[in-house]
């Protein structure tokens, strides 16, 4: 049996008054996790017309590779900043095996 990749879409909403802060630190956060092994995609977007909202894609190789996302240093670092008022993470899986 293949284990599936690890794909998950998370929205985030900043807290106010902190949209360029929370831009700038998830800037901060792909860059660093782009250079991860096992990552597959990184990337934070904005939500057009809805200021202080995010989307961010993640594709990891598997759940280890997001598992060892979840213990660097700079994903704690990204957290511990507290600048994101609500996050919703969707996790995906294929419909086809």
């Amino acid at each position: 049996m293949t284990i599936p990749d690890i794909v998950i879409t998370a929205t985030i909403e900043a807290v106010p008054g902190k949209d360029a802060e929370l831009a700038q630190a998830l800037d901060t956060l792909c860059a660093a996790t782009r250079r991860e092994p096992g990552c597959r995609t990184f990337r934070a977007m904005r939500v057009r017309g809805q200021p202080g909202r995010f989307v961010l894609w993640e594709h990891f190789a598997d759940q280890e590779a997001f598992d060892a996302h979840l213990r660097m240093e700079h994903t704690r670092a990204y957290f511990a900043l507290g600048l994101a008022r609500e996050t919703t993470p969707l996790r995906h899986e294929p419909l086809v095996a």
